[in-house]
């Protein structure tokens, strides 16, 4: 009885233990840290402008299933630019700020189908490196994607800019159909409509 008793407890543990490294294998970190300097120089003042930045983000994405994902990041920034999570050196050594820079979940019902919710990464088509969308700027809200890295795809998004209790919410609603070439050429239509 006590062997058979530590027969079971030893393959409770190696379950245990399997169950957690099989967790473990489904969740990948990631981040960065980044030091920057930059000199402006503005015509009509007598000397340069100097500063120095830097980025820090650290997230995970986490598969739940075969159909089901998570994302979590955090980064630097500075409080109303949703546009950079750069953090200035200045205020004397003061502390810099963690904002919530990602928080999503993915799900895939289908093969070539993509829902997603939370604060995201922008889901439309961008060329190149258009000058219309910043990439530090990651929407809230729904979207929905059709289609894969080749051939004709459509997106479709519904995002919150402001919530306010005594006005209507600014919004932005859009949507995109396109078709990717095989010889790395895509062609791309889109509408973005900007509520209140």
């Amino acid at each position: 009885e006590a062997t058979n008793d530590r027969q079971t407890d030893q393959l409770a543990q190696g379950l245990a233990a399997s169950t957690a490294a099989g967790w473990a294998r489904s969740v990948r970190w990631k981040g960065d840290v980044r030091y920057r300097h930059e000199q402006f120089d503005i015509e009509g003042v007598e000397s340069d402008r100097i500063r120095h930045r830097i980025r820090a983000r650290l997230g995970l994405e986490a598969k739940l299933s075969d159909t089901l994902s998570t994302g979590f990041q955090i980064a630097t920034g500075e409080s109303g630019n949703p546009r950079s999570s750069n953090a200035t050196l200045d205020d004397a050594s003061l502390g810099k700020q963690i904002l919530l820079d990602l928080a999503y979940v993915d799900w895939r019902p289908r093969p070539g189908m993509l829902l997603t919710a939370g604060k995201q990464k922008q889901p439309w088509f961008r060329a190149g490196t258009s000058m219309f969308f910043d990439n530090d700027a990651n929407p809230e809200g729904l979207a929905f994607q059709y289609g894969g890295s080749g051939g004709p795809f459509a997106k479709a998004w519904g995002f919150w800019l402001d919530e306010r209790s005594a006005a209507a919410d600014a919004t932005l609603i859009g949507a995109q159909a396109g078709y990717a070439f095989t010889q790395g050429v895509t062609v791309a239509a889109g509408f973005w409509d900007y509520g209140a």
